[in-house]
């Protein structure tokens, strides 16, 4: 995705990106960011893992990560 983002930046491409990207992506020159109007997309994320393995530090991150009130703000904005 961030080979595709970087491809844009010459300004003859166009190409739907995650909003996760936007921060890189808007760092590129001469790239013009647009939010999709329709359709609405809410996709659900959910964390598995094993009832009996250990919580690895990557899953504690990312479990802390989804209950930050500011991480939560930012994603509402995208």
């Amino acid at each position: 995705m961030l080979a595709l983002a970087t491809a844009l930046s010459d300004g003859t491409l166009a190409a739907v990106l995650p909003g996760a990207l936007l921060d890189v992506a808007s760092g590129l020159t001469r790239l013009r960011v647009h939010p999709l109007i329709e359709p609405i997309v809410r996709t659900p994320i959910g964390f598995m893992t094993a009832a009996t393995a250990r919580t690895t530090p990557a899953l504690r991150a990312a479990l802390e990560l989804a209950q930050d009130a500011a991480w939560l703000q930012q994603l509402a904005r995208r």
